[in-house]
Protein backbone atom coordinates (compact mmCIF):
# COMPACT_ATOMS: atom_id res chain seq x y z
CA UNK A 1 0.00 0.00 0.00
CA UNK A 2 1.38 3.56 -0.79
CA UNK A 3 2.12 5.60 1.88
CA UNK A 4 -0.27 9.26 1.21
CA UNK A 5 1.28 12.39 0.18
CA UNK A 6 2.44 14.86 2.90
CA UNK A 7 1.64 17.79 0.72
CA UNK A 8 2.73 19.82 3.43
CA UNK A 9 6.41 18.83 2.43
CA UNK A 10 5.29 18.77 -0.87
CA UNK A 11 4.22 22.57 -0.52
CA UNK A 12 7.28 23.32 1.02
CA UNK A 13 9.55 21.31 -1.62
CA UNK A 14 8.16 23.48 -4.23
CA UNK A 15 8.33 26.87 -2.41
CA UNK A 16 12.15 26.19 -2.37
CA UNK A 17 12.48 24.95 -6.18
CA UNK A 18 13.28 21.13 -5.33
CA UNK A 19 10.00 19.74 -6.71
CA UNK A 20 10.13 17.79 -9.97
CA UNK A 21 6.86 17.07 -12.49
CA UNK A 22 5.70 14.46 -11.20
CA UNK A 23 5.26 15.95 -8.00
CA UNK A 24 3.98 19.33 -9.07
CA UNK A 25 0.98 17.22 -11.14
CA UNK A 26 0.53 15.75 -7.42
CA UNK A 27 0.58 19.67 -6.24
CA UNK A 28 -1.58 20.74 -8.73
CA UNK A 29 -3.86 18.02 -8.86
CA UNK A 30 -4.39 18.37 -4.97
CA UNK A 31 -4.73 21.92 -5.29
CA UNK A 32 -7.74 21.44 -7.36
CA UNK A 33 -9.47 19.07 -5.31
CA UNK A 34 -11.04 21.81 -3.07
CA UNK A 35 -11.20 25.56 -1.44
CA UNK A 36 -9.68 24.19 1.79
CA UNK A 37 -6.62 22.72 -0.19
CA UNK A 38 -6.31 26.15 -1.87
CA UNK A 39 -6.33 27.91 0.82
CA UNK A 40 -3.32 25.62 2.77
CA UNK A 41 -1.86 26.59 -0.42
CA UNK A 42 -2.32 30.43 -0.19
CA UNK A 43 -1.06 30.62 3.32
CA UNK A 44 2.39 29.39 2.23
CA UNK A 45 2.38 31.99 -0.14
CA UNK A 46 1.43 34.39 2.58
CA UNK A 47 4.55 33.44 4.45
CA UNK A 48 6.37 33.89 1.13
CA UNK A 49 4.95 37.66 0.58
CA UNK A 50 6.49 38.07 4.31
CA UNK A 51 10.13 36.99 3.17
CA UNK A 52 12.74 39.83 2.83
CA UNK A 53 12.69 39.75 -0.87
CA UNK A 54 15.84 42.12 -2.20
CA UNK A 55 16.38 43.86 -5.55
CA UNK A 56 20.23 43.77 -7.29
CA UNK A 57 20.41 45.53 -10.60
CA UNK A 58 16.89 46.33 -11.42
CA UNK A 59 16.41 42.04 -11.38
CA UNK A 60 14.32 40.44 -8.82
CA UNK A 61 16.40 38.33 -6.67
CA UNK A 62 14.73 35.09 -5.93
CA UNK A 63 17.56 33.27 -4.36
CA UNK A 64 17.64 35.58 -1.45
CA UNK A 65 13.99 35.56 -1.25
CA UNK A 66 13.84 31.52 -1.30
CA UNK A 67 16.76 31.55 1.77
CA UNK A 68 14.81 33.82 4.01
CA UNK A 69 11.47 31.88 3.12
CA UNK A 70 13.17 28.83 3.98
CA UNK A 71 14.00 29.70 7.61
CA UNK A 72 10.34 30.88 8.05
CA UNK A 73 8.65 27.85 6.97
CA UNK A 74 9.28 26.47 10.16
CA UNK A 75 7.24 29.19 12.20
CA UNK A 76 4.19 29.11 9.52
CA UNK A 77 1.61 28.15 12.18
CA UNK A 78 2.49 30.91 13.95
CA UNK A 79 2.85 33.82 10.66
CA UNK A 80 -0.51 32.28 9.17
CA UNK A 81 -2.68 32.79 12.32
CA UNK A 82 -1.24 36.91 12.55
CA UNK A 83 -3.83 39.34 12.39
CA UNK A 84 -0.95 41.86 10.76
CA UNK A 85 1.29 41.55 7.99
CA UNK A 86 4.20 43.88 7.32
CA UNK A 87 4.96 44.51 3.50
CA UNK A 88 7.84 46.58 2.68
CA UNK A 89 6.66 47.85 -0.84
CA UNK A 90 10.38 48.31 -2.11
CA UNK A 91 11.30 45.01 -0.93
CA UNK A 92 8.82 42.45 -3.14
CA UNK A 93 6.55 42.31 -6.35
CA UNK A 94 3.15 41.14 -5.40
CA UNK A 95 1.30 38.39 -7.77
CA UNK A 96 -2.36 38.83 -7.16
CA UNK A 97 -3.46 35.32 -7.05
CA UNK A 98 -6.97 35.44 -5.15
CA UNK A 99 -9.43 36.33 -8.50
CA UNK A 100 -7.26 32.99 -10.32
CA UNK A 101 -8.61 29.60 -10.84
CA UNK A 102 -5.94 27.05 -8.82
CA UNK A 103 -4.63 25.69 -11.70
CA UNK A 104 -3.53 29.07 -12.98
CA UNK A 105 -1.92 29.66 -9.72
CA UNK A 106 0.35 26.98 -10.01
CA UNK A 107 1.15 27.42 -12.90
CA UNK A 108 2.41 31.04 -12.91
CA UNK A 109 4.03 30.04 -9.62
CA UNK A 110 5.57 26.88 -11.47
CA UNK A 111 6.61 29.78 -14.67
CA UNK A 112 8.00 32.29 -12.01
CA UNK A 113 10.19 29.67 -9.97
CA UNK A 114 11.91 27.99 -12.80
CA UNK A 115 12.59 30.64 -15.43
CA UNK A 116 14.94 33.39 -15.33
CA UNK A 117 14.62 36.43 -13.13
CA UNK A 118 12.31 39.13 -14.54
CA UNK A 119 13.69 42.65 -15.55
CA UNK A 120 11.54 45.06 -13.37
CA UNK A 121 9.75 47.77 -15.20
CA UNK A 122 10.77 51.27 -14.83
CA UNK A 123 7.26 52.20 -13.91
CA UNK A 124 5.79 48.98 -12.69
CA UNK A 125 2.24 49.09 -10.57
CA UNK A 126 1.94 47.09 -7.48
CA UNK A 127 -0.97 45.50 -6.15
CA UNK A 128 -1.07 45.13 -2.62
CA UNK A 129 -4.00 42.14 -1.60
CA UNK A 130 -4.80 41.73 2.30
CA UNK A 131 -7.53 38.66 2.01
CA UNK A 132 -10.60 38.14 3.97
CA UNK A 133 -10.37 37.65 7.67
CA UNK A 134 -6.57 39.19 7.79
CA UNK A 135 -5.04 42.85 8.03
CA UNK A 136 -1.95 44.16 6.17
CA UNK A 137 0.29 46.72 7.06
CA UNK A 138 2.12 48.83 3.84
CA UNK A 139 5.20 51.10 3.89
CA UNK A 140 5.59 53.13 0.81
CA UNK A 141 8.71 54.30 -0.99
CA UNK A 142 7.97 57.80 0.54
CA UNK A 143 7.86 56.12 4.55
CA UNK A 144 4.14 56.49 4.16
CA UNK A 145 2.37 54.23 6.18
CA UNK A 146 -1.05 52.33 5.13
CA UNK A 147 -3.27 49.93 6.85
CA UNK A 148 -5.38 47.55 4.80
CA UNK A 149 -8.50 45.97 6.38
CA UNK A 150 -9.86 42.86 5.42
CA UNK A 151 -10.62 42.25 1.53
CA UNK A 152 -8.76 45.44 0.39
CA UNK A 153 -6.79 46.28 -2.38
CA UNK A 154 -3.85 48.99 -2.75
CA UNK A 155 -2.41 49.83 -6.10
CA UNK A 156 0.51 52.53 -6.92
CA UNK A 157 3.23 53.04 -9.18
CA UNK A 158 7.01 51.98 -8.11
CA UNK A 159 7.86 55.72 -9.44
CA UNK A 160 6.70 57.80 -6.35
CA UNK A 161 8.75 60.55 -7.69
CA UNK A 162 6.26 62.39 -9.78
CA UNK A 163 4.58 65.57 -8.61
CA UNK A 164 1.92 63.68 -6.76
CA UNK A 165 1.60 60.34 -5.22
CA UNK A 166 -1.12 58.46 -5.87
CA UNK A 167 -2.83 55.48 -4.78
CA UNK A 168 -6.13 53.48 -6.06
CA UNK A 169 -8.34 51.65 -2.92
CA UNK A 170 -10.54 48.91 -3.32
CA UNK A 171 -11.81 48.60 0.26
CA UNK A 172 -10.76 49.89 3.57
CA UNK A 173 -7.72 51.71 4.42
CA UNK A 174 -6.06 53.81 7.19
CA UNK A 175 -3.42 56.17 6.20
CA UNK A 176 0.05 57.67 7.91
CA UNK A 177 0.92 60.29 4.91
CA UNK A 178 4.68 61.53 5.18
CA UNK A 179 4.78 65.36 4.85
CA UNK A 180 5.59 66.98 1.56
CA UNK A 181 4.05 70.13 0.94
CA UNK A 182 5.16 70.39 -2.89
CA UNK A 183 3.78 66.40 -3.65
CA UNK A 184 -0.21 65.79 -2.62
CA UNK A 185 -1.09 62.59 -1.77
CA UNK A 186 -4.35 61.46 -3.14
CA UNK A 187 -6.19 58.32 -2.38
CA UNK A 188 -8.61 57.37 -5.66
CA UNK A 189 -11.30 55.23 -4.75
CA UNK A 190 -14.43 54.07 -7.04
CA UNK A 191 -16.45 57.84 -6.46
CA UNK A 192 -14.14 59.91 -4.69
CA UNK A 193 -10.48 61.40 -4.72
CA UNK A 194 -9.22 62.37 -1.26
CA UNK A 195 -6.31 64.88 -1.38
CA UNK A 196 -3.50 65.44 1.58
CA UNK A 197 0.08 66.80 2.36
CA UNK A 198 0.41 64.77 5.54
CA UNK A 199 -2.15 63.73 7.91
CA UNK A 200 -3.49 60.94 9.48
CA UNK A 201 -7.03 59.19 8.45
CA UNK A 202 -8.99 56.23 7.34
CA UNK A 203 -11.13 55.53 4.11
CA UNK A 204 -13.63 53.06 3.41
CA UNK A 205 -14.72 52.43 -0.42
CA UNK A 206 -15.96 48.63 -0.48
CA UNK A 207 -17.53 48.00 -4.22
CA UNK A 208 -20.08 46.45 -2.87
CA UNK A 209 -21.15 49.02 -0.21
CA UNK A 210 -23.41 51.49 -0.51
CA UNK A 211 -20.88 54.20 1.75
CA UNK A 212 -17.91 55.98 0.57
CA UNK A 213 -16.28 57.22 4.10
CA UNK A 214 -13.69 59.63 5.25
CA UNK A 215 -12.42 59.81 8.78
CA UNK A 216 -10.08 62.28 10.06
CA UNK A 217 -7.96 62.37 13.33
CA UNK A 218 -4.94 64.47 12.35
CA UNK A 219 -4.36 67.32 9.72
CA UNK A 220 -6.71 68.14 7.16
CA UNK A 221 -8.02 66.32 4.11
CA UNK A 222 -10.49 67.74 0.68
CA UNK A 223 -11.88 65.04 -0.92
CA UNK A 224 -13.83 65.55 -4.29
CA UNK A 225 -16.71 63.48 -5.14
CA UNK A 226 -17.16 62.69 -8.44
CA UNK A 227 -19.83 64.16 -10.41
CA UNK A 228 -19.20 67.60 -7.50
CA UNK A 229 -18.04 70.81 -7.92
CA UNK A 230 -16.74 71.69 -4.95
CA UNK A 231 -14.42 69.58 -2.81
CA UNK A 232 -15.59 68.86 0.82
CA UNK A 233 -12.87 69.80 3.34
CA UNK A 234 -13.10 67.70 6.28
CA UNK A 235 -11.39 69.02 9.88
CA UNK A 236 -9.85 66.52 12.55
CA UNK A 237 -12.47 64.54 14.40
CA UNK A 238 -15.09 64.73 11.13
CA UNK A 239 -16.43 61.90 9.59
CA UNK A 240 -17.18 62.43 5.77
CA UNK A 241 -19.75 60.38 4.52
CA UNK A 242 -20.77 59.90 0.43
CA UNK A 243 -24.25 57.62 -0.15
CA UNK A 244 -23.90 56.47 -3.67
CA UNK A 245 -27.51 55.91 -3.77
CA UNK A 246 -29.22 58.87 -2.67
CA UNK A 247 -26.22 61.14 -3.81
CA UNK A 248 -25.78 63.06 -0.58
CA UNK A 249 -22.60 63.64 1.57
CA UNK A 250 -22.78 64.53 5.26
CA UNK A 251 -20.23 65.73 7.20
CA UNK A 252 -20.17 65.37 11.34
CA UNK A 253 -17.96 64.88 14.37
CA UNK A 254 -17.44 61.86 15.43
CA UNK A 255 -15.50 59.52 17.79
CA UNK A 256 -12.75 58.37 15.45
CA UNK A 257 -11.83 55.29 17.18
CA UNK A 258 -15.17 53.79 15.52
CA UNK A 259 -13.53 53.71 12.61
CA UNK A 260 -10.18 53.38 12.65
CA UNK A 261 -9.31 51.32 15.74
CA UNK A 262 -9.87 47.85 13.46
CA UNK A 263 -6.20 48.54 12.37
CA UNK A 264 -5.13 47.78 16.23
CA UNK A 265 -7.32 44.54 15.94
CA UNK A 266 -10.16 46.42 17.90
CA UNK A 267 -13.95 46.22 15.76
CA UNK A 268 -15.95 48.58 17.43
CA UNK A 269 -19.80 49.05 17.00
CA UNK A 270 -21.45 52.14 18.59
CA UNK A 271 -25.49 52.04 17.81
CA UNK A 272 -25.08 50.20 14.73
CA UNK A 273 -27.68 47.74 12.79
CA UNK A 274 -27.49 44.81 12.20
CA UNK A 275 -27.20 44.53 8.84
CA UNK A 276 -23.87 46.32 9.34
CA UNK A 277 -22.46 44.42 12.08
CA UNK A 278 -23.18 41.14 10.02
CA UNK A 279 -21.19 42.72 7.25
CA UNK A 280 -18.21 43.77 9.16
CA UNK A 281 -18.37 40.20 10.88
CA UNK A 282 -18.12 38.30 7.42
CA UNK A 283 -14.78 40.38 6.61
CA UNK A 284 -13.40 40.04 10.34
CA UNK A 285 -13.52 36.14 10.31
CA UNK A 286 -13.75 35.42 6.67
CA UNK A 287 -16.88 33.73 6.49
CA UNK A 288 -20.05 34.13 4.74
CA UNK A 289 -23.60 34.63 7.46
CA UNK A 290 -27.00 33.79 6.03
CA UNK A 291 -29.81 35.42 7.40
CA UNK A 292 -32.96 33.36 7.20
CA UNK A 293 -36.19 35.27 5.58
CA UNK A 294 -38.08 34.93 8.48
CA UNK A 295 -35.38 36.61 10.65
CA UNK A 296 -37.07 39.64 12.51
CA UNK A 297 -34.03 42.34 13.39
CA UNK A 298 -34.32 45.74 14.65
CA UNK A 299 -31.72 45.99 17.75
CA UNK A 300 -28.79 48.38 17.24
CA UNK A 301 -25.57 47.21 18.79
CA UNK A 302 -22.85 48.85 21.01
CA UNK A 303 -19.71 46.89 21.71
CA UNK A 304 -15.97 45.94 20.79
CA UNK A 305 -14.87 42.66 19.27
CA UNK A 306 -11.12 42.19 20.15
CA UNK A 307 -9.80 38.56 20.51
CA UNK A 308 -12.89 37.04 21.02
CA UNK A 309 -14.21 34.04 18.52
CA UNK A 310 -16.87 33.93 15.89
CA UNK A 311 -18.98 31.57 18.19
CA UNK A 312 -18.51 33.80 21.35
CA UNK A 313 -19.26 37.17 19.63
CA UNK A 314 -22.45 35.24 18.32
CA UNK A 315 -23.06 34.16 21.80
CA UNK A 316 -23.38 37.79 22.45
CA UNK A 317 -25.58 38.18 19.99
CA UNK A 318 -27.96 36.00 21.36
CA UNK A 319 -28.39 37.96 24.44
CA UNK A 320 -30.21 40.96 22.74
CA UNK A 321 -31.58 39.30 19.55
CA UNK A 322 -34.34 36.22 19.10
CA UNK A 323 -32.03 34.52 17.08
CA UNK A 324 -30.33 30.99 16.14
CA UNK A 325 -27.52 30.09 14.81
CA UNK A 326 -25.05 27.34 13.42
CA UNK A 327 -21.40 27.23 12.19
CA UNK A 328 -20.45 25.08 9.19
CA UNK A 329 -16.74 25.44 8.09
CA UNK A 330 -17.01 29.05 6.29
CA UNK A 331 -20.63 29.27 6.98
CA UNK A 332 -22.71 30.71 9.52
CA UNK A 333 -26.75 30.04 9.20
CA UNK A 334 -28.81 32.46 11.82
CA UNK A 335 -32.46 31.95 12.05
CA UNK A 336 -35.02 33.02 14.67
CA UNK A 337 -34.84 31.50 18.13
CA UNK A 338 -36.62 28.31 18.29
CA UNK A 339 -39.41 28.79 21.39
CA UNK A 340 -40.62 26.11 22.96
CA UNK A 341 -44.72 25.78 23.01
CA UNK A 342 -45.67 26.64 26.94
CA UNK A 343 -47.38 23.90 28.61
Amino acid sequence: MEEPLDYTELIARFLEKKIDEDEFADLTNWINESYKNRKIFDQYNEVWQLSNVVFNEGYYNTDAGWDSLHNRITINNTVKNSKIRLIKANQLIIWKVASVAAMVVAALFFGLFFQKKPKLSTNQFVTIQSPRGQKSKVILADSTVVWLNSDSQLTYSNDFDGEIRLVTLSGEGYFDVKKDRKRPFIVRTLNADVKVFGTRFNVCSYSDEQLTEATLEEGKIAVNIIGKVNPVEVTPGQRMVFDKQSDEISLKMVDTKLYTSWKDNKLRFDDAVFADVVKKLERWYDVKIILDKDLKYSERYTMCIKTESLREVLKRLKLTTPMSFKIEEEKVFIYPKIRLPMN
